[in-house]
């Protein structure tokens, strides 16, 4: 008995040194992978593949208001001070509460920007420490799992999308995944009773992601058709997974059924979201392989993804290692899985005859009525492809051996040699970022407001488009609305409310006197105006015309007081 204590006790302690060594691994490969986020830490956020900072302002707004609403114990969590006077505001986009937990602490500590690159280079190592657990479970050697934990790191398609913060949060999925597998070897109630709590970490950290795990786990579940599945401890656990995931995600999904409900993509808008064949095939730009191979690049900023030949080469090599008697189940898994994630890639680009397969999706699974990006499922192809890559480094040194190469001398040579080609190969360097205007949330009139009575507040000018870049000003008047404490008429999310809409149209006709009294009559108070837009002119004349009043005035913006006629 003793001795298997001390056993017990020393694989533990190698397992922490090993896990202690991988974490010292990720956080600098992290840093580089990301370069030049670390050298801009605290003023710059990362693009990625977008062109204007909208989206990554509107996530550090979405982060900051999750921090805001733990000071005051999620009270009024959905109410979010946005689209004046419309309700349940925040559950029009993604929530991220996972991610803004992590964020919170790190904003009272170093601020907001700050605060959200940490995050996002955490949620990559997390990233690969959740691979490398998949990996592990998998039956990959220590090395090979380290190295394919560093191939999650550089994801094709996170490594486009990290300026989409909420589509860097893989690692609930992976984890949920290292679930399954556990499953697919021994069938125990404590996986699939886990499996509950990563699917409810992934609806709080990614709606889209969560979907289409969800349809994984339903494939998985039909694999999981035979008797040592159907005993009485694993049907209580199965209903206890399902309470789990159905009380950890109820919050959300009443709150995303009251404020989305009878909204639906259009298929043109959906069709624009998919997938192409060309997009598997391209390289993106800015990656050292596409500097040679110069015809078979896409821009940074279209839609490419291409999971990288060499990691495809190990992904071969990994298939080897799941002929295992024990790994079977996985090996099937996987093919059918990749088949299920290529499909829903496409989107309504894929076509037979004159139907459009995804309808099915959309028809039977709620949800994805209301997904604008079915390409974002191709995350879930990556995923298999670099788990059978993680694999497929395992079988490099004895091949090698048999090759009697030099290398084969040192046992992690080869297999790091690959593991950092297959990241050079699909990992653009020095991506662009964006400087956030700290001065922006500093501005006068934000502490003047804060000391003013209740009313809701329009800023002006509105957005002049409806396209991302024209809602930058928008988003920092956001940021600043959580500064002073109003709620304001404008807004940006994942879906705009038909009340919007409408106040958005009197804003650009403001200050007309049917404006002014609609405004009044929604509750909207206050309206602050830039000096610089075209008709803070006319607003001086409604002005000395006594149809507003000036009550505020500091550099290039003036604070109006809108009066009942």
């Amino acid at each position: 008995m003793a001795s298997a204590l001390r056993h017990l006790a020393t694989c533990a302690a190698r397992a922490q040194g090993q896990l202690a060594i991988a974490v010292l691994f990720y956080v600098p490969c992290s840093l580089l992978l990301t370069w030049p986020i670390a050298a801009r830490l605290f003023s710059h956020l990362p693009l990625g593949a977008l062109t204007d900072p909208t989206v990554p302002f509107f996530n550090l707004w979405t982060l900051a208001w999750n921090a805001d609403r733990l000071l005051h114990g999620y009270r009024d969590y959905w109410a979010a001070s946005i689209f004046y006077p419309a309700h349940d505001t925040f559950a029009l986009s993604e929530p991220q509460g996972l991610t803004g937990l992590l964020f919170a602490p790190l904003s009272w500590l170093f601020g907001r920007v700050a605060a959200y690159n940490l995050g996002l280079l955490c949620l990559l190592c997390f990233n690969a420490l959740a691979g490398r657990s998949l990996l592990g479970v998998l039956a990959a050697s220590p090395l090979a799992a380290t190295l394919g934990g560093a191939l999650f790191l550089g994801l094709p398609l996170v490594r486009r999308e990290i300026g989409v913060l909420q589509l860097c949060a893989a690692w609930p999925a992976l984890l949920g995944l290292a679930e399954i597998a556990r499953l697919s070897i021994r069938v125990r109630p404590v996986p699939l009773v886990r499996l509950g709590l990563w699917m409810v970490a992934l609806a709080w950290s990614c709606i889209y992601y969560a979907l289409f795990f969800g349809l994984f786990v339903l494939l998985a579940a039909l694999l999981w058709l035979r008797p040592a599945f159907l005993q009485p401890r694993m049907l209580a656990a199965g209903a206890v997974a399902l309470l789990i995931v159905g009380l950890g995600v109820a919050p959300l999904m009443a709150a995303e059924a009251r404020a989305v409900s009878g909204y639906q993509r259009s298929p043109s808008s959906i069709r624009s979201g998919s997938a192409s064949v060309t997009a598997w095939l391209q390289l993106p730009r800015d990656t050292p392989l596409a500097r040679l191979f110069p015809g078979f690049t896409r821009a940074l900023n279209r839609r490419t993804l291409y999971p990288g030949l060499v990691c495809c080469g190990l992904a071969v090599l990994g298939m080897q290692h799941l002929r295992r008697r024990q790994l079977w189940w996985w090996r099937r898994y996987t093919l059918l899985g990749g088949a299920l994630g290529l499909w829903l890639s496409f989107g309504m680009r894929l076509q037979l005859g004159a139907f459009h397969p995804y309808v099915l999706a959309e028809r039977y699974f709620p949800g994805f009525e209301q997904l604008r990006s079915p390409y974002r499922a191709a995350l879930f192809v990556q995923v298999f492809i670099v788990v059978l890559a993680g694999l497929g480094l395992d079988r490099l040194v004895p091949l090698a051996a048999r090759a009697r190469l030099a290398v084969a001398r040192s046992r992690a040579f080869l297999p790091c040699a690959c593991a950092l080609l297959a990241l050079l190969e699909v990992t653009p360097w020095r991506g662009p970022t964006a400087r956030f205007p700290h001065e922006a949330l500093r501005e006068p009139w934000i502490a003047w407001l804060a000391t003013q009575p209740a009313g809701a507040v329009a800023m002006l000018p509105p957005s002049a488009g409806s396209q991302t870049e024209h809602y930058v000003d928008t988003v920092v008047g956001m940021l600043q609305a959580l500064e002073h404490g109003h709620a304001i008429v404008n807004g940006y999310s994942g879906f705009f409310p038909p009340t919007s809409q409408e106040l958005l149209h009197l804003l650009r006709s403001f200050p007309s006197s049917e404006s002014v009294a609609e405004l009044r009559r929604h509750g909207v108070r206050y309206a602050v105006v830039d000096s610089r837009w075209q008709g803070a002119r006319e607003v001086d004349k409604r002005f000395r015309a006594r149809k507003l009043r000036r009550v505020y005035t500091a550099g290039r913006r003036s604070v109006y007081l809108l009066l009942a006629r």
